[in-house]
């Protein structure tokens, strides 16, 4: 990069003699065929060297009246050393920009960065200022305001007033229901159609009771519920899950009836027997015995009392009685040679149950094994004198009933189905009391042959408690099938 030349040497400065100006004329018309003399050469060099001076010393071409400026043009103004910006395109000519406040500004670019950092900074601390800061000193006075004191003396009356008006239970403006056009809680007569915007009335603060329009109907709705009239004029009932259910009337019952009571018809069982006098099997094949030892052992004695096998004069079916040791030759026991649910996987067995002891969790009372006891697949059901009956799967899957002391003194109807998706489900008084999933296990096994027959129940004692208990069965009933829900309800 070349060095500029000297700004400030002028061309003939010093022989103002050997300078001319052509003139405006010439100038507009510029040379034609003659040579310029040495004196108009002077003067353009002399005249362009001053003006590049001029930009060197300012930074900005002067101010001048024979130019026409722009909008936004930076010129720098003799009079009063400073640099302006214009506002306007073509400002007055006739005005030097310190004359000319409407169409010249003087420009921010004069200004040192020092002085443009120390201005935002003085105006960013001003900006943060706290109002309890007060840089500028003011009084409430000089904002024409109250001050804080003042302020809280007139607020604190007005709460005070207001406050007094609040707890004036003495109705001080003398309103009545009928000032107001409302009905009085005595009770009145409104003279046009009320309309509910809410589509309710409320029948309680808490608003779980109500009447009202819903999706087109009119419902009586308690909590979750809903009686009333669909869109279709149809009377109906919806539970919490939403789902709607027609009501039964004269005009439906009988469609009502054919539609659902196949649901809830159960077929023949696959064996039954009563158990109520004796030990036939009115549904299915095969042979039953009853074995009872001669002799009961309690609180460790030994007695050849003749119990009853079956309760005459009562409905609640045959009594086992279990003795006080751990010992099966000792216990009521009915073997069968045959065993209905071998090889499947989907069964439902039904029978009622009756606690002749005190409730007291004293080890099983009784065991009804389909299949080989607690092998594979084999179903075991248990029931213990603490009123709970326990059904399993080889003693891994397990679903205990609830509670069944609320029916001492009366038989109770129990179910055990296993189920499509192989589940485990025990039912009381038709009712699902539990389930549990049995994925995996098989199909019940054939028992080990003890001869002609096959265990099948026992009363069987595992407590060491030195007393002996009873219970009561009848109406033991299979089938080699799942029942459905609705069919397990009405066993």
């Amino acid at each position: 990069m070349s060095k500029r030349p000297t700004i400030n040497r002028i061309w003939s400065i010093n022989n103002s003699t050997s300078r001319r100006n052509p003139g405006n004329n010439k100038y507009g018309q510029g040379w034609v065929a003659e040579i310029p003399t040495y004196q108009v050469l002077n003067y353009l060099q002399y005249k362009t060297d001053l003006t590049l001076l001029s930009l060197g010393e300012r930074g900005f071409f002067e101010w001048g009246s024979d130019i026409n400026y722009a909008k936004g043009a930076l010129v720098w103004n003799e009079a009063d050393n400073t640099i302006y910006i214009s506002l306007v395109a073509s400002p007055d000519k006739n005005k030097s920009p310190d004359k000319n406040a409407k169409e010249w500004s003087k420009s921010s670019i004069q200004i040192s960065r020092k002085e443009f950092d120390d201005a935002v900074t003085k105006i960013n601390s001003h900006v943060t200022m706290l109002g309890h800061t007060n840089p500028h000193k003011l009084t409430p006075k000089d904002i024409d305001t109250y001050s804080r004191v003042e302020v809280d003396s007139k607020v604190k009356g007005l709460a005070d007033d207001g406050a007094a008006h609040i707890a004036d239970k003495n109705n001080p403006h003398g309103d009545t229901a009928e000032k107001i056009g409302a009905v009085p809680k005595t009770g009145g007569t409104y003279t046009g159609q009320i309309v509910m915007g809410t589509g309710k009335v409320f029948l309680s603060d808490s608003g779980k009771e109500s009447i009202g329009l819903l999706n087109g109907g009119n419902y009586i709705l308690n909590a979750s519920c809903m009686l009333g009239i669909d869109k279709n004029g149809k009377a109906v009932h919806v539970d919490a899950t939403g789902k709607s259910s027609i009501l039964v009337d004269e005009s439906n019952y009988l469609n009502a009836k054919l539609q659902h009571e196949s649901s809830f018809a159960v077929g023949c069982p696959d064996f039954y027997s009563p158990l109520i006098s004796d030990l036939n099997i009115y549904e299915g094949a095969g042979n039953c015995e009853f074995k009872r030892p001669s002799e009961r052992i309690v609180d460790g004695k030994k007695y050849a009392e003749n119990i009853p096998v079956y309760s005459y004069g009562s409905a609640h079916g045959i009594n086992l009685i279990i003795n006080d040791a751990k010992n099966y030759e000792l216990n009521d026991s009915i073997f069968y040679d045959k065993n209905p649910l071998v090889g499947i996987k989907q069964y439902t067995v039904n029978f009622n149950i009756n606690f002749n002891s005190p409730k007291e969790d004293l080890g099983n009372i009784l065991l009804m094994s389909f299949g080989l006891a607690y092998a594979e697949g084999s179903l075991c059901v248990e029931i213990n004198n603490n009123r709970k009956i326990t059904a399993s799967l080889n003693k891994l899957v397990k679903v205990v009933s609830p509670d069944l002391s609320k029916y001492d003194g009366k038989s109770v109807s129990v179910s055990i189905r296993r189920s499509i998706g192989d589940v485990l489900h025990i039912y009381v008084s038709g009712i699902s009391s539990g389930s549990s999933n049995c994925v995996n296990n098989r199909g019940i096994r054939k028992p080990v042959d003890t001869g002609n027959n096959t265990f099948f129940i026992n009363a069987n004692s595992t407590s060491f408690s030195k007393k002996s208990f009873g219970v009561s069965l009848s109406s033991l009933r299979v089938w080699r099938e799942a029942l459905t829900d609705e069919q397990i309800s009405t066993l």
